[in-house]
């Protein structure tokens, strides 16, 4: 009888066993090659990174650069005359920008993003002397044969190429808040050329004057999300970027007895303050942001201006600040992820 009931709780036991191994084979084991097991799935539940990308369109005014060309002077006279009038600058138009952005996110929220961005102005002005004055000769080194003018034009433009490399995580402040910190490197260069013509006497005097800006640096800040609705969102963002600047600049007249062609190339530290905010609307893998944006460039090149009509080599650097600022509106999608 004992014996019979041990042979029972033997059997009991093995048949528990081979229960439990049955178990542990349908909850821990892959049912195919295309699903992870579970201990390959990191806190966020994702089994791989998710690649994304964006593409904005940006309508931007460039501001700040002098491009000061001529001065009224309506004192006709001879070369002790002073300008007396308005000064005349090359107002600056809006224009398109494009900006790239590929990332890579990891499950955990850590990103790698690669951002490109690029904008070119072009503006032009053109003035004539009033009736019994001239106009001064802005541009051109101080020489009393030349200063003054019947009539003067120029053509300003700015060109700005830009690469960011980022790391930055998402981390939640609350139910509906978001913030992204990040810290990168951005290297680029922004051009700047202002090219001018005078009429003097009856013939043409040209002066192209070009600052050409090199950089490399770092660049740190953070992203903010707000989620307002399921699927609608306030976007936000402000960086600094300090960087180390390489400038070339020159300042070249052709149409004179003796043409000038002097350059300056020189080191300079530039700090950089970007700023947004915007509307961001997300379905599925897909998103949609608009916004207004604010860049601004500090100490971000200078013209060669001759001073002194006896020392001509005396100079001085115009340093110039850049502001770029306008709308974006971007579009982006995941692949591999949902926004929701």
């Amino acid at each position: 009888m004992i014996e019979r009931q041990a042979s029972r709780i033997k059997g009991l036991e093995t048949r528990s066993a081979s229960l439990q191994d049955s178990i542990d084979e349908v909850i821990y084991r892959p049912q195919s090659a295309d699903v992870p097991a579970i201990d390959e799935y990191d806190e966020s539940g994702s089994a791989c990174g998710t690649l994304f990308g964006s593409v904005d369109y940006l309508y931007l005014t460039a501001s700040g650069p002098d491009t000061t060309y001529t001065v009224d002077n309506v004192n006709s006279g001879g070369i002790a005359t002073v300008p007396n009038g308005s000064v005349y600058n090359v107002s600056s138009d809006s224009d398109s920008a494009l900006r790239l952005i590929l990332g890579y996110r990891l499950g955990n929220g850590l990103e790698f993003v690669f951002r490109y961005t690029r904008f070119e102005q072009n503006s032009t002005d053109a003035r004539t002397a009033l009736a019994g004055g001239n106009l001064e000769t802005s541009r051109l080194q101080p020489d009393n044969t030349s200063r003054f003018a019947t009539g003067a034009s120029a053509n300003a433009d700015v060109e700005l190429e830009i690469f960011d490399l980022e790391v930055g995580s998402w981390l939640d402040l609350s139910d509906a808040i978001a913030a992204r910190p990040f810290v990168g490197m951005r290297f680029g260069q922004v051009d700047r050329t202002l090219r001018t013509r005078y009429t003097v006497g009856g013939a043409s005097r040209f002066a192209q004057d070009t600052a050409v800006l090199d950089v490399f640096g770092l660049r740190t800040g953070s992203d903010v999300r707000w989620q307002l609705f399921r699927q609608l969102s306030l976007e936000g963002g402000a960086a600094v970027s300090l960087l180390a600047g390489r400038n070339v600049s020159r300042h070249a007249e052709t149409g004179a007895l003796t043409p000038s062609d002097v350059r300056d190339d020189f080191n300079s530290f530039v700090p950089v303050l970007d700023a947004y905010v915007g509307l961001v609307y997300e379905h599925c893998n897909f998103s949609m942001a608009a916004g207004y944006e604010m860049s601004g460039w500090i100490n971000s090149g200078s013209y060669l201006t001759f001073i002194d009509d006896i020392a001509d080599g005396q100079h001085v650097r115009d340093s110039h600040d850049l502001l770029l600022s306008g709308l974006y509106v971007r579009m982006g999608w995941n692949w591999g992820g949902s926004a929701n």
